[in-house]
């Protein structure tokens, strides 16, 4: 019998935002439509090059003339080329006269953001320019006692775009929608889901809905501020929730603005620095690459140290100049520059981090700047050119695949070997192919990245028909077939045929035995129960 092992591809079609993206249902839960004056500081997050209304994915809150805040599962996949927000607008089809969009300059991801399971679901994204104050009025957040100090049964509202449908197909509202929900006691919120909670008031997140059946946040609503009713300060961030959104018996779950006071504070002061950072494949040999920091506020940023964190032997990193440490102290209005020089010896996927720590403003902080990339050699003319989509390169590790007569092929390796293929530049779309796999299951596997994040894995014996709609402005894809220490099973090789622009047409695939690789937002949807409430979309 043939046995086919897939997680989240035995879907037939699946939606990628930078690597990956979510999409819903629409709406609040038994909520209404909201005024536009009661939420000037409201935020869309829109796909770049997409309109408001079919490209909002998560919602935001304007904190700062320059700074929004949402939640780290919205953003944490997508670079500033693949996403606007849209500030002060209340319906999405009236972009033209209602808000700004502005592009954003840096994405803040909490440096111990966990994407299993939510924990420290938060983000800050710095924009290209100040909100005027015509535009969009921020919002007044929590303090670090505030959640301490709200006492269980507080009304509480929570707004967004988000589905109105508890489950099934998303049902996109136009408007903004609100709902009237309570704070729901810890103990409770423990008790409702166990792991990823704590019993402290104290801690990342906090409950909030009602016992009865309905009035929830759900998915499209990530990321988007839930107020205290009396005051108007937000309390906290959307963030996750049962599968079915308002479902007796359980609750939304939101990020505790509170217990991140200090972290807000760092990352919305005016000093600018680099997060995560992609270039793209780079060749074997020497390189370098600066890292630019910039103090944006009114007082001085005062440098204390830096250094270079790597893995692997066959890599290196060492900063070769310094502009920063070196003058001290860098004054408002200016910027300083790291130029780290590394050095690739090997193939493959490679990352290294920078930190520096500095004092602003009274406090102590530290950053902490990475980068990652492919080390690869451009392929061959024959390889590129069997390529069909729209790219800017594809490249290769030393196991060059092969063209085969309906597509293309992995290398022939041995074992404890892999071979890659990388294919940079592919636009916003969707794309198309069939996986053919025939080799030892749960042990010869073809992995499938998409912008440099692991998607799932295949092996076995059998087919599946992929779509993958992507929404970044830039999208890469990785296959790479990498085999175990022993055994051989099959053909022993993997093909992708029939690559194509637009949708799969079939969604049939010979699958029996085995289970599904991914460790992501999907897991928890399967294991769990449990979902993000940002816009997902799987077949």
């Amino acid at each position: 019998m043939k046995a086919l092992r897939l997680g989240l591809l035995a879907a037939s079609v699946v939606t990628f935002a930078s690597p990956l993206s979510a999409s819903p249902e629409a709406r609040i839960i038994d909520g209404t439509t909201a005024n536009q004056s009661d939420w000037p500081y409201m935020v869309a997050l829109v796909t770049k090059g997409s309109n408001a209304y079919d490209g909002q994915f998560c919602g935001g809150s304007l904190i700062d003339e320059r700074y929004v805040l949402t939640a780290a599962h919205c953003v944490d996949s997508f670079t500033i080329n693949d996403l606007d927000v849209v500030v002060g607008i209340h319906d999405l089809t009236e972009e033209g006269s209602q808000g700004v969009r502005l592009a954003v300059d840096k994405i803040y991801v909490h440096e111990n953001y966990d994407s299993y399971y939510l924990y420290n679901d938060i983000a800050v994204l710095e924009l290209e320019r100040d909100v005027a104050s015509n535009e969009a009025t921020p919002v007044t957040i929590a303090t670090s006692s505030t959640r301490t100090t709200t006492a269980n049964g507080t009304n509480l509202t929570v707004a967004g775009w988000g589905t109105t449908a508890p489950t099934g197909n998303a049902v996109v509202p136009e408007q903004l929608q609100q709902v009237e929900v309570q704070l729901v006691d810890q103990q409770t919120c423990l008790n409702t889901y166990g792991i990823g909670i704590s019993s402290n008031e104290d801690s990342e997140n906090f409950c909030a809905g009602v016992e009865q059946e309905g009035y929830d946040s759900c998915r499209g609503d990530s990321g988007g501020p839930i107020v205290v009713s009396g005051t108007g300060v937000q309390l906290g961030i959307v963030s996750w929730g049962a599968n079915e959104c308002g479902a007796q018996g359980t609750y939304g779950v939101y990020t505790n603005i509170s217990y991140y006071a200090e972290w807000i504070e760092q990352h919305t002061s005016g000093f600018s620095y680099p997060s995560k950072e992609t270039t793209a494949v780079q060749s074997l040999g020497s390189h370098t690459y600066d890292f630019v920091y910039a103090n944006n506020s009114d007082s001085d940023v005062d440098f204390s140290g830096s250094y270079i964190s790597f893995n692997g032997s066959d890599f290196y990193a060492s900063i070769s100049n310094n502009e920063c440490t070196d003058a001290g102290t860098l004054s408002p209005g200016n910027t300083c520059t790291i130029t780290v020089s590394y050095s690739n010896d090997t193939y493959g996927s490679k990352s290294y981090s920078l930190y520096l720590s500095y004092q602003h403003n009274g406090s102590t902080y530290s950053t902490e700047s990475y980068l990652d990339f492919e080390a690869a050699t451009a392929a061959s003319s024959a390889l590129s050119n069997a390529i069909p989509w729209t790219n800017t390169g594809v490249y290769s590790n030393e196991y060059e695949w092969q063209v085969s007569s309906n597509g293309i092929r992995s290398a022939e390796i041995g074992d404890s070997q892999g071979t890659s293929i990388y294919i940079e530049g592919i636009p916003a779309g969707d794309v198309s192919f069939d996986i053919v796999v025939s080799t030892e299951i749960y042990a010869d596997e073809l992995d499938v990245h998409i912008n440099g994040e692991y998607i799932d894995s295949v092996s076995g014996d059998g087919s599946v028909p992929v779509t993958l709609s992507l929404y970044g402005a830039s999208n890469s894809l990785k296959f790479t077939y990498q085999k175990d220490g022993s055994l051989d099973y099959g053909e022993d090789v993997v093909y992708i045929n029939n690559m194509r622009n637009g949708s799969a047409s079939t969604s049939s695939s010979s699958s029996s035995g085995g289970g599904g690789g991914s460790m992501g937002w999907w897991s928890m949807v399967a294991i769990m129960a449990l979902i993000v409430r940002r816009r997902l979309s799987i077949g």
